[in-house]
C-alpha cells in the first residue's frame, strides 16, 4: 500500500442530509490505483444498522481525490494528540531544535485552540500564548502570559477552526516577531516583542467546551538555510552503516543539489543529484560535481516551489541511485556498475535560488516488511551498555520485535507483539509464539497503517518495558532469569506489512553525572584510525581524554568543550594542567539538543570541530603521545548524554 497521510474526515449528519449518525464502524480504509485515490476514513452508520461495512443507512459515502491533484506530503514524522474541554496545556512534543523558528500543525476543534510557546516544558509566568478561534470561534489573539492582556487581536466572522475538518496553521517566532497564519497563506496576526522570550517547547490545549485533535509534523527536524552560492554543506550526521535511504523537505525556486559522498567534503568521485535545475524543468544524476548527466528527467510543470516545502526521498542500494517524491515511486534512477561508498550527505542551492531544507531522521535506518512473519536481523549489534531503543512503525497490525542474544531466532529470546489480534492486544513472550507473560488490551488500537506510531522498548536487569514515545510504559514483564539481549529483530505478518524506522539503535549510549571522572568503556581504537565522531547533550564541561591506556595517565591529551559556563574550549597535555590551545564561543553545547563533534589525531596534530565543519581548535604536539583509548566525562554542575555511533565503537570497522 502506498504511504498515505491519514485523513481524519468526520461525516456529520448535516453532510449526509438528515441521516442519523450513530457509531464509527471503520477506523481507516484506504484503496489506491494509478488513476485515483479513494479514501474512506472514520465511517459511521445509523444506530440501527448492524452491518460493519461501508453502507450507511442513507447510502454509501466515498471521498474520491484525483491522484494528480493530491499533495505530496505523505509519510511525515507526525504526532497526534487529543485534548479535552479542560483548559490545560500538554507538553508532549520534542524540544524545538535551536535553529527552528517555525512550527506547523493541523487541528480539528469548534473553538479555542490554544498554543503555548515556552522556554520550559511547562507553564511559566512569561511565555507566549496564542489563541486561535476564541470567543466562539470569532477572534484570535497573542499574549505574553497565560490569560493576560491581548497584545494583538484579529476577528473573523467566518471563523478560524472547524470541528469536522483539519485546519492547518503555521506559527513563526524569530527574534521576538510572532506571526500566525493558515498554511499556504500570509500571516493573519503579528506581534513584535521588544524583549523577546526564549522558545524551546510547544504546549497545546483546547477548552471552553471545545475538544481538539492535533497533528504536529516534523517538529524534531533540523532546519538549514542555503543562499545563492553553489557550495555543499556537510553539517549533517554521518549516515549509519546500514542506511540505504533518507528523506528531506525543501523550499526553493530551482536548483536543489544533493551530494552523496564517502567523506564530509566534496570528492572527485561522488554522486551529485540536481532537482529542479534549468529553471525548475529538469532533474539529473551525476557521478561527480558538474560533470556529465548520467540520467535526466524533464518536467514542464516543475519540481520545486519557493513558498511550499516539497518532500523527497533518495535511495542508494548496491549502486542503484533512485529519487522520488515521498509517497510515490522513483521519477529518476541510475544504476552504477562501479558503486561509490556513501557516508555523508551534502546539500546546496544556487543559480539564483536560495533554499530552506528540513532533514528528519537522516541518521535513521528505514526498512520495509511484508506479510510474511519472519524476523529481520539487519540492524547493528546493541552495545553492552545500552538497555533501550526507540523506533517508529507504520502497520495495520502485528508488529513483532525480537530481542535475541544472537543475530537469529533462538529458542529462548524475548518476543514483543504490538497490535496483535487485529490491533487490539500487545504481549511479551520469552520465545517465539509461546505463552504470553504480559498483555495489554486496547480497543482503540495501537497502530496505524498510514501513520508512524512511535515506541520505546527498554530491557534492564530482566525488566522488559514497552511504551509510546513520551509516555510511561503500557506493558512490563520482569524476568526472574534474564536473557542476554545483543540484537533486535523486527517483523510483521497476519495480513500486515510494515514500514520501520530505527534511529541510533547501533549507538553506544552513555549517561554521565556531574562528577568529573573519565569512563573508559569504549573499545580500543584500531591502529589505523585517527578520527572519530560523537554526539553529546550537556549544559557545559564535556571532557574527552585521549590516552595510551584505558585509564587516566600523567601524560595524555585532555579536550574540554564548553567549559567555563559553556564559553570556552581547550586542549591540554594532561588532566587539569596548562591550556595549550583555547577557543572562545558562546554556544558549544546544549542541555536539550545533541551537538555533533569530530576529533582527529594524526602525527601529533589534535583537531576538534563540529561534524560537517572545519576545526575550531587545533594543537600540534612536538612530542606526540600514543593514543589507543578514549575516555569521556562531564562535571562542574553538568551531566551528559553521549552517543558514540562510529563503526569503530560498534565492532563494524
Amino acid at each position: 500500500m502506498c504511504p498515505l497521510e491519514r485523513l481524519n474526515i468526520m461525516i456529520e449528519k448535516q453532510i449526509v442530509n438528515n441521516c442519523i449518525i450513530g457509531r464509527r464502524v471503520s477506523k481507516t480504509i484506504t484503496h489506491t490505483s494509478s488513476v485515483t485515490q479513494v479514501y474512506v476514513v472514520e465511517m459511521y452508520t445509523s444506530r440501527n444498522t448492524s452491518t460493519l461495512g461501508l453502507r450507511l443507512a442513507c447510502g454509501l459515502v466515498l471521498l474520491v481525490i484525483a491522484a494528480a491533484s493530491a499533495k505530496k506530503n505523505w509519510a511525515r514524522n507526525c504526532f497526534y494528540y487529543e485534548t479535552s474541554i479542560n483548559y490545560e496545556y500538554q507538553y508532549k512534543l520534542p524540544r524545538i531544535p535551536n535553529k527552528a523558528r517555525r512550527i506547523e500543525f493541523s487541528v480539528t476543534a469548534k473553538n479555542d485552540v490554544h498554543i503555548a510557546l515556552s522556554a520550559q516544558n511547562a507553564d511559566i509566568n512569561q511565555m507566549y500564548e496564542i489563541v486561535i478561534g476564541g470567543w466562539a470561534n470569532t477572534r484570535s489573539v497573542v499574549r505574553r502570559c497565560k490569560q493576560c492582556t491581548n497584545l494583538v487581536s484579529v476577528t473573523r466572522k467566518s471563523g478560524f477552526v472547524n470541528p469536522n475538518e483539519f485546519r492547518s496553521f503555521w506559527i513563526e517566532f524569530d527574534g521576538g516577531d510572532i506571526a500566525v497564519g493558515f498554511n499556504g497563506e500570509s500571516a493573519f496576526m503579528r506581534y513584535r516583542d521588544p524583549s523577546p522570550l526564549n522558545v524551546n517547547y510547544v504546549g497545546f490545549s483546547t477548552g471552553w467546551l471545545s475538544r481538539g485533535n492535533f497533528r504536529f509534523c516534523d517538529l524534531d527536524c533540523k532546519n538549514h538555510e542555503t543562499n545563492l552560492q553553489y557550495r555543499y554543506r556537510y553539517n549533517l550526521p554521518r549516515l549509519p552503516k546500514c542506511a540505504t535511504r533518507f528523506e528531506f523537505s525543501v523550499r526553493a525556486s530551482n536548483d536543489v543539489h544533493i551530494a552523496l559522498s564517502a567523506d564530509d567534503e566534496d570528492l572527485d568521485s561522488m554522486y551529485e543529484i540536481v532537482i529542479g535545475g534549468w529553471g525548475d524543468t529538469k532533474s539529473v544524476i551525476r557521478r561527480c560535481k558538474q560533470c556529465a548527466n548520467l540520467v535526466s528527467y524533464d518536467r514542464s510543470s516543475g519540481f520545486l516551489d519557493q513558498n511550499e516545502y516539497r518532500r523527497f526521498w533518495i535511495q542508494f542500494v548496491d549502486g542503484e541511485i533512485a529519487v522520488g517524491y515521498i509517497g510515490e515511486v522513483a521519477f529518476m534512477t541510475y544504476q552504477d556498475p562501479n558503486p561509490l561508498d556513501i557516508s555523508y550527505v551534502g546539500y546546496s542551492t544556487g543559480w539564483g535560488s536560495s533554499g530552506s531544507f528540513q532533514f528528519c531522521d537522516i541518521d535513521c535506518t528505514y526498512s520495509s516488511t511484508d506479510l510474511q512473519y519472519k524476523y529481520r536481523y539487519n540492524l547493528p549489534r546493541v552495545p553492552n551498555t545500552v538497555g533501550r531503543f526507540e523506533f517508529s512503525v507504520k502497520a495495520s497490525n502485528d508488529v513483532h520485535i525480537a530481542l535475541s542474544a544472537q543475530r537469529r531466532d533462538l529458542n529462548a529470546m524475548y518476543e514483543i507483539v504490538i497490535g496483535g489480534w487485529s490491533d487490539t492486544k500487545s504481549v511479551i513472550r520469552r520465545c517465539k509464539q509461546c505463552g504470553n507473560l504480559a498483555s495489554h488490551d486496547r480497543r482503540s488500537g495501537f497502530l496505524e497503517a498510514d501513520e508512524y506510531r512511535h515506541f520505546w522498548i527498554e530491557f534492564v536487569d530482566g525488566l522488559i518495558s514497552v511504551g509510546y514515545f513520551g509516555e510511561v510504559a503500557f506493558m512490563m514483564y520482569q524476568d526472574p532469569k534474564p536473557l542476554n539481549v545483543n540484537y533486535v529483530g523486527y517483523s510483521t505478518g497476519w495480513g500486515s506489512n510494515g514500514r520501520f524506522r530505527f534511529c541510533d539503535i547501533g549507538c553506544l549510549h552513555s549517561v554521565t553525572d556531574d562528577q568529573y571522572r573519565y569512563r573508559y568503556n569504549l573499545p580500543r581504537v584500531p591502529d589505523d584510525v585517527t578520527r572519530f565522531e560523537f554526539s553529546v547533550r550537556a549544559s557545559n564541561d564535556v571532557h574527552i581524554a585521549l590516552s595510551s591506556q584505558n585509564r587516566d595517565l600523567n601524560s595524555m591529551y585532555e579536550i574540554v568543550i564548553g567549559g567555563w559556563g559553556n564559553t570556552r574550549s581547550v586542549i591540554r597535555r594532561c588532566k587539569q594542567c596548562t591550556n595549550r590551545v583555547s577557543y572562545r564561543s558562546s554556544d558549544f553545547l546544549d542541555l536539550h539538543e545533541y551537538r555533533h563533534f569530530w576529533i582527529q589525531f594524526d602525527d601529533g596534530v589534535i583537531s576538534v570541530g563540529y561534524v560537517g565543519k572545519a576545526a575550531f581548535m587545533t594543537y600540534t604536539d612536538p612530542s606526540p603521545f600514543e593514543i589507543n583509548f578514549v575516555g569521556y566525562s562531564t562535571g562542574w554542575g553538568s551531566n551528559g548524554s553521549f552517543l558514540f555511533c562510529d563503526n569503530i565503537w560498534l565492532g563494524l570497522f
